[in-house]
């Protein structure tokens, strides 16, 4: 074991890398990992009869895991969480894609509080939502006063 490493480290100062380096670098983990070790964390805040945990895991392997789950968290960017939210919301999933995104900004804010991410903790899911807002061009009937009310609900009847 140790003779296999001293070989190895011979081999990286051969090639030019420093040794030390390698050896002392901080691991970050990818998406998937820092969202199972958060789920791993989190999970005794669940209520034992809460499908939440199951929720949770369910909606990260079906529309996360696909497009960042093998990124490295501290290479996440809004682009990335875009990619994941655009399809839900293209289907009219609004509410899922929010949550979606409410998701990855928790494993990232858990990324941040164990310094595997040195972003602020709110700014890749807040920039990403932010072309993400429901149609605002509806109008609305006006409002009946109250004194016409009785009438209004003659004529509908």
């Amino acid at each position: 074991m140790a003779r296999d490493k001293a070989i190895e480290y011979g081999r990286l100062a051969r090639q030019g890398t420093d040794p030390v380096q390698v050896i002392t670098a901080p691991t970050v983990p990818t998406f998937a990992d820092e969202a199972q070790a958060f789920l791993k964390s989190y999970a005794h805040n669940w209520k034992a009869s809460s499908p939440r945990e199951g929720q949770f895991r369910t909606l990260l392997a079906t529309h996360v895991f696909p497009h960042i789950g093998e990124r490295y968290v501290d290479e996440i960017s809004p682009a990335d969480i875009r990619q994941v939210i655009d399809p839900l919301w293209q289907k009219g999933h609004h509410a899922q894609a929010k949550h979606v995104a409410q998701m990855i900004g928790q494993v990232l804010n858990f990324a941040v509080d164990e310094e595997h991410r040195t972003t602020d903790r709110v700014s890749p899911t807040k920039a990403a939502m932010q072309n993400y807002r429901r149609k605002t061009d509806i109008e609305h009937h006006p409002a009946v006063p109250w004194q016409n009310v009785p009438d209004a609900i003659k004529a509908i009847e």
